[in-house]
Parts: structure tokens; C-alpha cells; sequence
């Protein structure tokens, strides 16, 4: 049963006057640094009953709600209690690997990481390429094109930092530039390559990088896009309700009618993990399912 648990925060006023928590106290005395808050709204607790003013806040890379429960009385120094709903998402769950054994899983998968920016690129061209018709473009081309794509992301990639970007807008406004550039890139030397492919490649480069530990994306891993594939198509039908595209995701070449909707609906229904976090987890439940069928 979810429940109200109430905790102690550390708050601020700002100079626009709205109050601001910076770190809570967990029922066992833990403190959580809250990363950053992005929306503060009157709204009911809908697990545990209640309402207030609601902080939608991120900590440790995920996204929880913390609730302020204004006080009745209007003199008096008791202002209110803050509260959060029992199962507040507080921690990703770790475990100890052989580092051995884990350098040899990543390079079964990745390859040799002398870059770990071309291993990305190259492990996330592989998850598409099979959806690029090359009309016969002779593999030195073809190898030339790729490693174009990988200068470009990686010098872009290295720029992703929370000076850069401020807000989910700047991200979405990067992640556009840069789907437009993979895709300029291949359509002027001839080949037909939609957005639909470009999100492909640079969200899974993305991802890859995440995973081999190269980048953490500290204070903008909440902006990160969900790769889009069938496999996220289905598990999306049936976790959260969001119909299913006619049109194959490698076919999609309208970014703002196509892709972007599907991202923000995304956004929309996940509530509990910020939308990368959430891949992670349900791409996985997917393919097991989609294993023994």
C-alpha cells in the first residue's frame, strides 16, 4: 500500500521568492541531494492521497515527486510538512562485476575500445545499417560516410554538458541539429536516409556511450530520447497504452509529425524513470519475451 512519508528538507527561498528543497532526509537517515527541480504545481498525491504543491524533483538521475503539505493555519511559524509517496524512487540498482569479466563482455560487444566514441557509433550503425538501401555504393564509400557521421557525433557529443544544455528544449533543439546532419550527410552522396534512421544511430551511440561508462551525462541524462525500434513500438502498446506506428521506424522521415509526437507521448507516460532509464528496462523485458516466443 503506498502511504505518506513525511521527511525532513533542506529548503531555500529564491530571489522570485518560491521555495526550493535542496536535500531530503530519508526515513533511515539517509540525504539525498536533489539534482534539480523542474516543475513545482498544486497536484493531488495519487498513490498516497493528499495534496499540495508538487516538486517534480531528480535525484540520482531519476525523476520522484516530493510534496508540500501547506499548513492551515495562516500565522504561526509552522509553514507546512513535506512528504513524498512510500516507494519514492531514490536509487539505481547496483552490483559488483569482475572488472575482467565486465572489459570482456564490452569487447565482444564493442570490439577493441581504442575510441570509445567510434566503438559506440559503430556497435549503434550496426543496430540500423541492415535498414539503408546502398544501391551498390562501393564499401569505401560506405566506410568514409560512417566515419563522417562518427567525426560529427563525437565532436558534438563531447559539447553535451549542463553549460550547453539548460533545459529538455536545448536537448530536443540538439538532438534535431544533429538528425539533420546524419541524414544531410548520406542524402548528399545519394542515398535515401530518413530520420527515422538518424534517431537510430544517435540515441543507441548515446545509450552505448552511457553503458561502456564513457559518459554519464550528469544533469541531462532526464533529456536523453528512448531509441526508437518495433521492440520499443510493442512494449510501449502494452505498458502504456500508446498505439503502435503504422509506418516502420526506418521509414519515418517527418521529425516534428513522426518522431517528435512519439517522444513526447512517451514522455508524457513515464513516470517513474527518466525516458533512457525507462529503455533500459522494458527494451529488455521485450527481448527475453520476444526470446521464448
Amino acid at each position: 500500500m503506498n502511504i505518506k512519508v513525511y521527511v525532513d528538507v533542506t529548503a531555500k527561498f529564491n530571489s522570485d521568492g518560491f521555495l526550493i528543497p535542496v536535500n531530503l532526509t530519508w526515513e533511515d537517515g539517509q540525504v539525498f541531494e536533489i539534482d534539480r527541480v523542474t516543475d513545482i504545481r498544486q497536484a493531488a498525491a495519487m498513490k498516497a492521497g493528499g495534496q499540495g504543491d508538487r516538486y517534480t524533483i531528480w535525484v540520482k538521475g531519476k525523476q520522484s515527486y516530493l510534496f508540500f503539505e501547506r499548513s492551515c493555519s495562516l500565522t504561526g511559524n509552522n509553514l507546512g510538512r513535506w512528504f513524498v509517496e512510500d516507494g519514492m524512487n531514490t536509487e539505481i540498482t547496483y552490483t559488483t562485476v569482475d572488472t575482467d569479466a565486465l572489459d570482456f563482455l564490452k569487447v565482444i560487444y564493442f570490439g577493441a575500445i581504442t575510441n570509445p566514441y567510434e566503438a559506440a557509433s559503430k556497435r549503434a550503425y550496426l543496430d540500423m545499417n541492415r535498414t539503408i538501401r546502398f544501391n551498390g555504393l562501393p564499401e569505401v564509400k560506405r566506410t568514409e560516410l560512417r566515419s563522417t557521421v562518427t567525426a560529427l557525433l563525437e565532436r558534438e557529443i563531447r559539447l553535451l554538458t549542463l553549460e550547453s544544455i539548460t533545459s529538455q528544449d536545448d536537448y530536443d533543439d540538439w538532438h534535431f541539429a544533429r538528425c539533420v546532419d546524419i541524414r544531410s550527410i548520406y542524402s548528399e552522396a545519394g542515398i535515401e536516409f530518413h530520420f527515422g534512421q538518424s534517431q537510430k544511430w544517435l540515441n543507441m551511440m548515446i545509450k552505448y556511450l552511457y553503458m561502456i561508462g564513457e559518459c554519464a551525462f550528469d544533469g541531462i541524462f532526464q533529456y536523453l530520447h528512448v531509441p526508437l525500434d518495433n521492440y520499443i513500438f510493442d512494449v510501449a502498446q502494452k505498458e502504456l497504452g500508446i498505439t503502435r506506428p503504422k509506418v516502420a521506424w526506418s521509414r519515418w522521415d517527418d521529425y516534428d509529425g513522426q518522431y517528435w509526437p512519439y517522444q513526447k507521448e512517451l514522455r508524457s507516460k513515464i513516470h517513474d524513470y527518466p525516458p533512457l532509464r525507462w529503455e533500459f528496462k522494458y527494451w529488455m523485458k521485450e527481448a527475453r519475451q520476444h526470446a521464448v516466443e
